[in-house]
């Protein structure tokens, strides 16, 4: 046995699909294949559409598992919540099961939405490159292999294999940002934005984010860090392109901070702006210390050190 895959299957197309291809892919390959639903509680029928996959993945040899939410999502930010609240479940039950490997069922037109919304919000390369094929946490390796397929092709490969699926109804519900998006698609076809022309875009991009990755990581190795904050000359630092700069110390508020997340760009610019002013001393952002020590160097360490 070749180690154990999670896959999350919520009962759509896309999800069943991927489960199904998975499923001959870890035949094939000795590979523990697990299928696992998340229930949000946001819905009667969720209830009954986690039982109907359980019964299609029965059907198939698939050992399937439903987790059920026991957290209030609320009434605001429901998606953003119900997204973070399946994430953190799947992490769990993968830990739980000593599965390296979880596989999600986003595709090219989430691909394309994905980017439209990071446009609209003015993000930079690193956000209008979209998702990746794979992305490493701590503890598992989030797989995407059906994000280069459409949504058109996946409905054809369920309707080969005879696969009923289940229609969210929250796939229509236009208060959702991302709906919207989805139904503006058509029109952004026929002014030539087709998903394949993004596609071409966003791989330049992210050709453009792997060279600025590569000279970040380089920048970075030139300054002296310990486990818990580093010290950039001043000299050094003022000399960067005003991108490096941006990058550099997003990279390290996020690492040294760690949030999780990196500060907003707008705040980010700000502390870059005082921190080239002769009078700056000290500030603090996204859970760091920065300030500037009598040796002419910037510091960077977490705001409230143990």
């Amino acid at each position: 046995m070749h180690g154990t895959v999670v896959v999350g299957v919520s009962g759509g197309a896309d999800s069943l699909c991927l489960a199904l291809l998975l499923h001959k892919w870890c035949k094939a390959h000795d590979t523990r294949l697990i299928a696992v639903t998340f229930d949000h509680g946001l819905r009667v029928e969720a209830a009954k559409e986690a039982l109907y996959v359980q019964k299609v993945m029965s059907g198939h040899g698939i050992e399937h598992h439903i987790l059920k939410n026991e957290t209030p999502i609320g009434s605001t930010k429901i998606q953003e919540t119900a997204r973070t609240l399946r994430y953190e479940a799947l992490f769990e039950f993968c830990k739980a099961h000593n599965a390296k490997t979880l596989a999600v069922a986003h595709h090219l037109d989430d691909q394309t939405e994905t980017f439209f919304m990071r446009l609209a919000k003015g993000s930079g390369l690193k956000g209008l490159r979209g998702m990746t094929a794979e992305r490493q946490t701590d503890d598992v390796k989030i797989i995407r292999p059906l994000l280069s397929v459409s949504k058109k092709s996946i409905i054809a490969t369920c309707e080969k294999m005879g696969i009923d699926w289940v229609e969210d109804p929250s796939n229509e519900d236009t208060t959702y940002t991302r709906i919207q998006f989805r139904q503006a698609q058509d029109m952004f076809e026929d002014l030539g934005l087709s998903a394949e022309m993004i596609e071409k875009s966003r791989h330049k991009l992210s050709a453009a984010e792997g060279f600025i990755e590569s000279e970040l990581e380089k920048t970075l190795s030139l300054f002296t860090q310990t486990l818990d904050s580093v010290d950039i000359p001043c000299r050094d630092f003022n000399a960067l392109h005003p991108y490096m700069k941006f990058r550099v110390i997003t990279q390290l508020l996020q690492s040294i901070g760690r949030t999780g997340y990196p500060p907003k760009s707008y705040k980010t610019d700000s502390l870059i702006t005082a921190m080239a002013e002769d009078d700056f001393k000290a500030a603090t952002l996204n859970g760091c210390l920065i300030s500037k020590t009598p040796k002419k160097t910037f510091k960077i360490s977490p705001e409230h050190a143990e």
